[in-house]
């Protein structure tokens, strides 16, 4: 079923996304996604399970690549179906192949198989089926005039797990993207605005945009022609130098992990004000068992010398947030677990706790490896969350920058 409109619109729908029980992130993930191809959306709307919502949502829409995320489940207000089917002038049909599949899913697991299970083998006729490899209700696709029309579930796991069902249904392959963007980390926006002037300067056709990540900051330009949109690409790139991880969509965790993968070596975290995160975000990645084999959430200082033999006069001569302790925890965890690497951190995620000689936000990061020990000191915003997520950031890119 080949694309030929360039355009799309999406449409989320729950109560549940309006009321703030749920976080609609469906579209942020179907926007990346589209944007490897060169198709804009145009517009996101969010609506309630509500029938004229939903319907008024279609018509603004108009003859254009539609995704609808949400309203396939069994409940009541599960209602996209039908009224997909009213705004297209179609009767709605039984899919025998999806009904035999949900009676065979209830059977597996002893559930009976009610008119909430039943609801969900109906598609509007035209519109094909697509095997939901995650939960019960099936992805759909299907054309209705010049409009071709996408549901997919609102569970984000199960939307992800359709995804390339949808890509080979709608034809779509290669790349149309007018866009390149690169992904930083350890830079402000403003830092990232100063390194970039110069080569805005020399490209004034593009448009420019940049936005924070979890990691750092993101870089994008636009524009209708590769040839100077892979320019630009190479000259910024020489711009910004090892501040930049990735392009597209790699996450920093998933750099790190590949670059541990192809080295052979491998790594353990001593975490002390992450409490786990930075070995979390180690093993996003399929494959981590390769190179991660553990590591100590020392969030005491007793924890610190039972299992990282961290001297204790290191505290009380330079405090538990210290470029010293860093080093130790670092060096002792490398040889406990017997790895390549090991990434230590320690420091203030506040609310409270902080001086003026070590303010909220204070951070010491360490990476040992053999006969070596990189240790760097961070002052992060004195935000729990944000500085947490900014310490996980700077232990991942101080190892990549360590390999």
């Amino acid at each position: 079923m080949e694309v030929s409109n360039l355009n799309a619109r999406i449409i989320a729908i729950g109560d549940e996304l309006l009321c703030g029980r749920t976080l609609e992130t469906n579209s942020n993930f179907i926007q990346r996604q589209l944007l490897k191809y060169g198709i804009d959306v145009e517009r996101v709307t969010v609506v309630h399970d509500n029938k004229s919502d939903i319907m008024s949502a279609l018509d603004e829409a108009g003859q254009q690549l539609i995704f609808v995320t949400g309203g396939l489940g069994p409940t009541p207000d599960d209602m996209t179906v039908d009224v997909v089917a009213e705004w297209a002038g179609v009767p709605i049909v039984i899919d025998q192949t999806v009904e035999a599949d949900l009676k065979k899913r209830c059977a597996d697991r002893g559930f009976e198989y009610h008119f909430g299970m039943a609801k969900q083998a109906k598609l509007p006729q035209g519109m094909k089926a697509l095997k939901n490899p995650v939960g019960s209700a099936p992805g759909q696709v299907g054309k209705f005039g010049g409009a071709t029309v996408v549901l997919l579930p609102g569970v984000p796991a199960e939307m992800h797990g359709l995804w390339p069902l949808v890509e080979a249904e709608l034809e779509l392959s290669g790349s149309n993207s007018k866009s390149f963007r690169l992904r930083t980390v350890g830079l402000s926006e403003p830092k990232l605005s100063d390194m970039t002037e110069s080569v805005r300067d020399k490209y004034l056709d593009l448009v420019w945009s940049w936005w924070l990540s979890k990691w750092g900051v993101d870089v994008q330009a636009s524009g209708p022609d590769p040839a100077v949109l892979d320019s630009a690409e190479k000259i910024l790139r020489t711009e910004l130098g090892d501040s930049v991880f990735a392009s597209g969509e790699t996450e920093l965790s998933q750099t790190v992990g590949e670059m541990l993968l192809e080295s052979g070596k491998t790594v353990a975290v001593a975490e002390s004000c992450t409490a786990g995160m930075v070995g979390a975000a180690l093993t996003d990645s399929p494959g981590s068992s390769a190179y991660f084999t553990g590591g100590v959430i020392s969030y005491s200082n007793e924890i610190k010398t039972q299992e990282l033999a961290v001297p204790e006069q290191l505290f009380i001569d330079h405090g538990a947030v210290s470029y010293e302790v860093a080093k130790s925890m670092a060096i002792n965890c490398r040889d406990k677990f017997g790895t390549d690497y090991a990434i230590s951190v320690t420091g203030i995620s506040g609310p409270d706790g902080g001086t003026a000689e070590k303010p909220v936000g204070t951070t010491w990061i360490a990476v040992a490896a053999a006969g070596s020990c990189t240790v760097k000191r961070f002052r992060f915003i004195a935000h729990r969350a944000r500085s947490r997520e900014l310490t996980v950031a700077a232990a991942l890119n101080l190892l990549r920058l360590q390999m």
